[in-house]
């Protein structure tokens, strides 16, 4: 996201559609790629007829009622699967030229993605990942650092400046190896910090 977005349009890029609490329910007819148990679509499902079962031996019918008498075996429930979320945005943090030192319009972005983070929607995310990305100009060694040291400047200015809890703030450096623009690899559309925010 370029420029400076506001605290809102950075909201609504980081939590689903609709309700940001509950995963939007699929409109009628559309199937939707994973898992299911018990799916409506498996409720609704007509049932194929069953074979004949042929019919059983006198002693196999003995042993059978021999086995119904014994305890039966404990069930043990399924425990939940956890659904963890996670959402993207990269956005254009300002540092000085050769910095990790944030400009003005570096601490204004990053005052409206505090907003963003301290709103009903995102406060409870267990972690935010701030990964610093930097253009392939330089050495691959020297982007790796700085890019690192600017993820770290941004994580501490979300800390310092609007108490958001250090331990839920992960800053990460990627240097140039995730370009946003492969075709470009030195245009400034690279130098980006790319917020994920796992739910």
């Amino acid at each position: 996201m370029r420029g400076k977005p506001s605290s809102d349009q950075i909201l609504q890029a980081l939590t689903p559609a609709g309700n940001a609490d509950a995963p939007a329910a699929p409109a009628p007819g559309v199937r939707r790629r994973g898992l299911s148990l018990n799916s409506s679509e498996e409720a609704a499902a007509p049932a194929e007829p069953a074979a004949a079962a042929p019919a059983p031996a006198p002693a196999t019918m003995a042993a059978a009622a021999a086995s119904a008498n014994t305890a039966p075996r404990p069930v043990v429930a399924a425990a939940p699967v956890q659904q963890r979320a996670q959402r993207a945005l990269d956005l254009d943090i300002q540092f000085q030229f050769n910095s990790d030192q944030l400009t003005n319009d570096g601490k204004d972005v990053l005052d409206q993605l505090a907003a963003a983070l301290k709103s009903q929607q995102l406060a409870a995310a267990n972690l935010v990942i701030l990964e610093g990305h930097a253009d392939a100009k330089g050495s691959a060694n020297y982007n790796q650092a700085l890019s690192l040291k600017r993820a770290q400047s941004a994580r501490s200015y979300l800390a310092t400046r609007h108490g958001i809890a250090g331990a839920k703030l992960r800053a990460v450096g990627k240097g140039s190896s995730e370009p946003a623009d492969p075709n470009n690899p030195e245009d400034e559309v690279n130098r980006r910090v790319r917020v994920i925010v796992d739910m």
